[in-house]
């Protein structure tokens, strides 16, 4: 086996146990009542969709996660309730064979199981309330503005793609300031300016003219589709942009790290001698 696909399967072993280490350290209620969160949005979507009928599945998915109430609340919420970063991310004893790689594999695993609780909770209540899944590929009277051109499946497909981006950055920040940080969680204190200043840009500028600066205008469809009105390549530039911010939160996440080790490094020669 290569030297380079030995060291991939080595590093994906180690954030594996990463990952399962930190999630058994998580209390039973914190899980709860996060999913207790995915489910309001799951509802809160059905109930603006259900004046007009039974709304489709794809549409009651859409609309939970496009939508401001989500982005710029539910997302810190989440990550507050499930405390994420804090005191699971950052060990005392934490090496610099513990690097950003790991939180990173935490991240991406927590956030997947998250929008699938979320779509599940969907299916959950459009049973409950209509006693069968609506699949029909049509929008209702209050589809999202300007997209009526596209299919909610694949509307649906890219919204969920956009937030899951979104959710990994904002857990990979909460966890990289907070890796810097002794005692006050100010990991969340960045992810609520994140979402401060996206409300700002939220509400002073339109989403129809998108400069392509905040986090929003990467994350509404109504934003990301007309950075340069050509589908394909403003979802590339979104991705694009995510990636980039998920690994300057990398950055601070292992200069965190490389700041700590070296304080630990420091005061062990000092015992020594």
């Amino acid at each position: 086996m290569p030297k380079f696909a030995c060291q991939r399967k080595k590093r994906m072993v180690c954030g594996m146990r990463y990952f399962i280490k930190n999630i058994k350290n998580i209390p039973l209620w914190r899980v709860i009542l996060a999913v207790a969160l995915l489910f309001c949005m799951a509802y809160g979507s059905y109930d603006n969709l259900a004046v007009y009928g039974q709304p489709s599945i794809q549409e009651t998915i859409l609309v939970g996660l496009d939508n401001v109430t989500t982005m710029l609340f539910y997302v810190i919420l989440m990550l507050i309730v499930f405390d994420f970063g804090f005191k699971n991310s950052r060990p005392a004893a934490e090496t610099r064979q513990n690097k950003y790689g790991n939180a990173l594999v935490f991240a991406l695993i927590v956030c997947l199981v998250f929008e699938a609780i979320y779509i599940v909770s969907c299916f959950i209540i459009l049973l409950i309330t209509g006693g069968s899944i609506n699949f029909a590929d049509t929008f209702t009277d209050i589809t999202l503005n300007g997209l009526e051109w596209m299919s909610p499946t694949l509307a649906m497909a890219i919204s969920i793609f956009l937030f899951y981006l979104r959710f990994v950055f904002l857990t990979c920040l909460v966890t990289a300031i907070n890796s810097r940080s002794r005692k006050a969680p100010y990991g969340y204190a960045a992810g609520l300016a994140v979402c401060l200043a996206d409300a700002i840009g939220y509400f002073h500028f339109s989403l129809f003219d998108p400069i392509g600066v905040f986090p929003f205008e990467h994350s509404f469809l109504e934003s990301a589709l007309r950075l340069t009105r050509d589908v394909p390549l403003d979802i590339i530039i979104s991705v694009i942009y995510w990636l980039a911010l998920i690994a300057a939160a990398g950055l601070i996440y292992d200069a965190g790290i490389r700041k700590k080790t070296d304080k630990e490094a420091r005061l062990n020669e000092s015992h020594h001698f």
